[in-house]
């Protein structure tokens, strides 16, 4: 991912992946790598989930899918 102001990659961002495809699971977490990149392993298929990300010197941001 990229700073929208500057195009720069967002390091060691912390990424969350809130769904409700089991009852009291956690989000599946992880963090954007030097180049802004990161990976989620396990995306349920079918059910709404909203992407949630926090940086330091950022607003958190969100969005739903």
């Amino acid at each position: 991912m990229l700073a929208a102001d500057t195009g720069e990659p967002l390091r060691d961002a912390t990424v969350a992946l809130l769904h409700d495809s089991c009852s009291g699971c956690e989000p599946e977490q992880t963090h954007s790598g030097a180049d802004g990149s990161y990976e989620l392993p396990s995306v349920p298929l079918r059910h709404y989930a909203v992407l949630d990300v926090r940086a330091e010197d950022f607003a958190p941001a969100r969005r739903g899918f």
